[in-house]
């Protein structure tokens, strides 16, 4: 439906993508991205004109993981229950923290609750 809206000379890009690669490896770790790396990724790798970004419970977003045909991804693959609940909320709160420091976007910011079971 997106990519039915736009022209020859625009492209929609679907995470995971260049924010998702950014941020990953902060959903794994102790540390948190800080506002000077998403100042600096944002300035020299950013240029859109909208990011959407969808988000559900964390209780949600695991009972999806469990039924991926292809499974978890593969850094959770050996981490047990606990370890991909923290996970998830790990990368919530890394996702949420880079879109609500990101002063220096000139993107459009569309947030679509996903929490609707179908």
């Amino acid at each position: 439906m997106l990519k039915q809206t736009l022209s020859d000379n625009e492209f929609l890009i679907m995470e995971p993508g260049i924010i998702m690669y950014f941020l990953q490896d902060y959903f794994y770790t102790n540390e948190s991205i800080s506002d000077k790396e998403i100042e600096n990724f944002n300035k020299f790798f950013l240029k859109s004109d909208f990011i959407i970004y969808t988000n559900c419970n964390a209780e949600l977003q695991l009972e999806r993981l469990k039924f991926r045909d292809r499974g978890f991804p593969q850094r959770m693959r050996d981490l047990n229950i606990h370890e991909i609940d923290r996970t998830i909320k790990k990368a919530n709160f890394e996702i949420e923290k880079y879109l609500t420091n990101s002063y220096n976007l000139n993107s459009k910011i569309i947030k679509i609750n996903t929490s609707e079971r179908q």
